[in-house]
């Protein structure tokens, strides 16, 4: 939600963005219409060029389109998976080469640590 946008009449609008870290600026912007975040990113990341750049992106963002439209630009992705994504985690179980990093937050313990 975009602090300072709710009115009266109107609700606060719901912004997705595309940050460049290393230099602290925004790419792009997107409302994410009736809450649909996926389809604002999706417009977003056939917007910017990501061929040789890493997208960054919440759990609830790691969504097929979006890493195929990634990955179809020449761009790497990076994410979070939750417990409460039980099939995403399944399916990561069979292809551990696609874990780079993994942290059970349930023992509080990192569970690739030596």
């Amino acid at each position: 939600m975009l602090r300072g946008s709710k009115r009266d009449d109107a609700p606060a609008l719901h912004l997705l963005s595309l940050v460049a870290h290393e230099c602290a600026t925004v790419l792009a912007q997107r409302e994410a219409l009736a809450g649909d975040e996926v389809a604002a990113l999706l417009v977003l990341l056939r917007e910017v060029p990501l061929d040789g750049r890493t997208v960054t992106m919440d759990a609830g963002l790691l969504h097929a389109q979006a890493t195929q439209t990634i990955r179809l630009q020449q761009g790497d992705y990076a994410g979070v998976v939750k417990g409460n994504q039980g099939e995403l985690l399944a399916a990561l179980s069979h292809r551990p080469q696609l874990v780079r990093h993994m942290y059970d937050t349930s023992r509080r313990e990192d569970v690739t640590h030596g």
